[in-house]
């Protein structure tokens, strides 16, 4: 059996992600998102269901912000190479 997915979020959840979020500078270079993709993969962590709502919520909305740059896959790949 597996472990519930910690990043579905309730109504509260939900909230706190948008307002995390809207707090949050828009990813704006490669650099910019290289950033918010080291503190996704070190804030979530050992995540599981039973992590607090708000720390859930907050790495909810750093994917948000990550998955709204333009340059997504370009920076991934910049990533990829070791360039930033």
């Amino acid at each position: 059996m597996t472990d519930p997915n910690p990043y579905i979020l309730d109504e509260a959840g939900q909230a706190l992600m948008v307002e995390h979020a809207l707090d949050m500078p828009d990813v704006q270079t490669d650099e910019d998102f290289a950033h918010y993709a080291r503190e996704l993969v070190r804030a979530s962590k050992g995540h599981t269901a039973h992590t607090p709502l708000e720390a859930r919520a907050m790495t909810a909305a750093i994917l948000c912000k990550m998955q709204e740059y333009d340059r997504l896959i370009e920076a991934f790949d910049r990533m990829d190479a070791g360039e930033i």
